[in-house]
């Protein structure tokens, strides 16, 4: 994994990483960092790994500034693991996205909110691919290898298209969530996805789910 905290790393220092190995790694760094240039200056972290559950692909965690440099592993925080939608990456959002704005707002909260963002399968921003979603679960924990700090509530979320991660997800037995927030992602001419999404509710009768219709089109 890689990290940036604080502030940007530089080119040489980009460079010395991807000499070292896994250019694909720190060219998301790279992305990540000029896209959440501003949450890096208000003291927030950025780590960079791979998970086998998106499939080996890279994930990035975004720290916020109260647990980038926590040494308590008592403190307590809350993690959002969200699959994006058509128009965006991981590391660059859609321009009407209200990510940033999310991930900025939860810095001050109590307890603190790590967001992970995984990557698609595809640099396809028009179309993103999550066929190779498997365990959100060990997302989780493979992001949150550089956060000190005891893990409560976990979060999946998903806008649009990535639906489709819920539903791989779902279909490898690996759909791990204490709440389930799906947006603008079910449609009346694609039922599959609302009955995954309900056969998993009956499995899971603890978990909360909230889903969220912004469009008439739905």
């Amino acid at each position: 994994s890689f990290e940036a905290t604080g502030r940007p790393l530089s080119r040489v220092e980009l460079d010395g990483l991807r000499r070292a190995g896994h250019p694909e790694l720190v060219d998301a760094l790279a992305r990540a960092q000029r896209t959440y240039a501003g949450l890096l200056a208000q003291g927030a972290k950025l780590v960079v790994t791979t998970s086998a559950g998106n499939g080996g692909k890279p994930v990035i965690a975004i720290i916020p500034p109260a647990l980038a440099n926590n040494t308590d592993p008592t403190t307590p925080y809350r993690v959002n693991v969200h699959y994006h939608g058509m128009g965006s990456t991981a590391v660059e959002p859609a321009g009407d996205s209200p990510l940033k704005k999310r991930i900025e707002a939860s810095f001050s909260q109590t307890p603190p909110t790590v967001f992970v963002l995984p990557h698609s399968a595809t640099p396809n921003r028009d179309v993103p691919v999550w066929t190779h979603v498997r365990d959100t679960g060990q997302t989780a924990r493979d992001a949150l290898a550089g956060a000190v700090g005891a893990r409560t509530e976990l979060t999946v979320s998903a806008h649009s298209l990535g639906r489709r991660a819920l539903e791989s997800a779902i279909h490898n037995g690996g759909l791990v969530a204490d709440r389930l927030d799906v947006q603008d992602a079910f449609y009346r001419t694609q039922p599959e996805g609302p009955r995954a999404v309900r056969e998993w509710m009956k499995q899971h009768p603890d978990a909360q789910v909230r889903v969220l219709i912004t469009s008439d089109n739905m």
